[in-house]
């Protein structure tokens, strides 16, 4: 009998939520049963989302990687990007005289789900074997 944990107070407990913190996180999966998985890419108004189900084993260990926000460009540099896989702003943006007036804005990081720690662009063979369980973009 499934349960919703919105509902059904003694499932609670096994609802989480992780927050960006520049590293990835561990989660230790309670009990045996199907959890439904949710990520949102990092980004100002947030970046993609992602969300299925996943049939989990008591004491399998899931790897949650929250992306950051990219920064913003100015006149003397570009933006950085945010942690997980954002890109780096671009060249400059030009007025009418050619004259620079702001360089671009780091793009925002990925946030993914995976059977293994580590960033994303460390994951290819996570990917190729089937475990990289869900990623959501962030924002450009």
């Amino acid at each position: 009998v499934a349960k919703d944990i919105t509902s059904d107070a003694d499932f609670y407990y096994l609802a989480r939520l992780f927050s960006y913190k520049a590293s990835t996180e561990s989660f230790t999966v309670p009990v045996d049963g199907t959890y439904t998985l949710e990520c949102w890419g990092a980004g100002e108004n947030q970046g993609g989302k992602s969300q299925g189900d996943y049939q989990a084993q008591k004491n399998q260990v899931l790897f949650i990687c929250v992306g950051g926000k990219g920064t913003e460009g100015n006149i003397a540099d570009i933006g950085i990007g945010g942690y997980n896989g954002g890109g780096n702003g671009g060249s400059a943006v030009v007025n009418d005289k050619g004259q620079p007036l702001k360089r671009g804005d780091g793009g925002s990081g990925a946030t993914h789900i995976c059977l293994v720690d580590g960033v994303l662009s460390k994951l290819k063979t996570a990917y190729e074997n089937n475990r990289l369980l869900m990623v959501a973009g962030g924002q450009g």
